[in-house]
């Protein structure tokens, strides 16, 4: 808005009355605030620079404060023209600016919208012998800048491996081979972030002669997971209520041959359920009502197939049909077959991000010191790199969670 102000006095013969510090006989305006915010977008904790360097006062006069709103927190204001502001949730800001001159003319106001997202993407756990050579789970949080707060969750002289986490993320099962489990694989059960100790419990019967390994939990509630019983000669996939007596449902079995490759994978439904088998001689990966009734083989290929993931209405697996075990996606129904991933080492240990954008995976030449990445679940753009090896060691079974829930 223009403010007139006019020279006066020379009618009523009182002389000229002028007015310090800015022009004299010219039509005034107010000061115009001008604002950018570098960085406008990023992860938080996210630090901007809000900068009103460009805005400007009329001819002759200067301004003389600045007042920041920078869209959460107090206002507040300065006699330079830069602040720096920390945003440290996500969200969408708007920072705002008016300036000040030396006649207490105020503009109008200045905006910058900033937007700051989630850095934390999740969390996985994943099986390390980083501490001291035997496979222990950690749970990290994954963020946009790689794993942070990592933590050792399981601590003995055995294996503990292959987690999974249930269905919205509170609690893990896994397998582990203690001597408490006679040697043989069984599974358990722990709340990560159980702060009155360890909650820790066995949830498979003591069955001498009897795995239970490669566990998956489904929105049904109950845990699905391979099997292999030398008492029967038999192998395949059963199920346990984690909240039950312990009695384990055989509800796909078959003699078996090889250890089976790749944990069970259940639809999002909870209907159907993906299983590995070598009854074919090699490795195929067959889906089954989630009784086990009505199987039938989705990959059926010459090549080994393993290793299934379930999201919406594909798999995602990994297969050697082209010479290397590489990632692959498939539609339930067994259409739209494609490659995700092809290179020169081998991909182990498939998850998949909470919301279906990532791919998760166990990598190495040969296996001898895996390394977790992460890629688009389209296949695009680079490899994400999230554990290193040396004093990290080996690092495979990743599975990817939501967030912590905060309290």
């Amino acid at each position: 808005m223009k403010r007139r102000t006019f020279l006066k006095g020379s009618a009523l013969g009182l002389g000229a009355l002028i007015i310090p510090g800015c022009a004299d006989f010219v039509e005034l305006e107010e000061p115009i605030a001008r604002l950018t915010a570098t960085p406008s977008k990023g992860v938080a904790p996210l630090e901007v620079i809000l900068d009103g360097k460009n805005s400007s006062a009329s001819e002759d006069c200067f301004i003389t404060k600045y007042e920041w709103n920078p869209g959460y927190g107090n206002k507040y204001s300065t006699l330079g023209s830069q602040t720096t502001c920390t945003y440290p949730y996500p969200g969408e800001y708007k920072a705002k600016l008016v300036v000040v001159d030396n006649k207490n003319r105020r503009s109008s106001e200045a905006s910058e919208t900033i937007i700051v997202d989630e850095n934390v993407l999740g969390r996985i756990a994943f099986c390390s012998n980083r501490d001291q050579g035997t496979g222990e789970l950690y749970l990290a949080e994954i963020t946009k800048n790689g794993l942070d707060n990592i933590q050792k969750l399981t601590d003995n002289i055995n294996n503990d491996i292959s987690p999974a986490w249930s269905p919205g993320g509170k609690d893990l099962v896994w397998s582990a081979n203690r001597p408490t489990s006679d040697g043989w694989f069984a599974l358990y059960v722990v709340d990560p972030d159980e702060t009155e100790g360890n909650d820790e419990r066995r949830i498979t019967p003591f069955i001498d002669n009897f795995s239970a390994y490669k566990p998956t939990w489904c929105v049904d509630g109950k845990i699905y997971f391979n099997f292999r019983d030398r008492n029967s000669g038999t192998q395949g996939i059963a199920r346990v209520d984690p909240n039950g007596n312990g009695d384990i449902e055989k509800i796909i079995e078959e003699q078996f041959h090889n250890w089976l490759s790749g944990r069970p994978a259940c639809s999002p439904d909870g209907s159907k359920i993906a299983f590995v088998t070598d009854r074919d001689v090699n490795t195929e990966i067959y889906i089954a009502n989630i009784d086990g009734t009505e199987e039938w083989n989705l990959t059926n290929h010459p090549a080994n197939d393993r290793v299934p993931i379930w999201y919406g209405d594909e798999l995602f697996f990994i297969s050697d049909r082209d010479g290397t075990p590489d990632i692959w996606a498939i539609n339930s129904n067994g259409g739209g077959l494609r490659k995700i991933l092809e290179n020169s080492g081998i991909e182990t240990d498939l998850g998949i991000s909470p919301n279906g954008s990532k791919i998760i995976f166990a990598h190495d030449i040969d296996m001898s010191n895996p390394q977790i990445y992460t890629i688009n679940a389209d296949g695009t753009g680079e490899w994400t790199q999230l554990t290193f090896g040396g004093a990290e060691g080996a690092n495979c079974y990743p599975v990817w969670g939501p967030p912590k829930v905060k309290n």
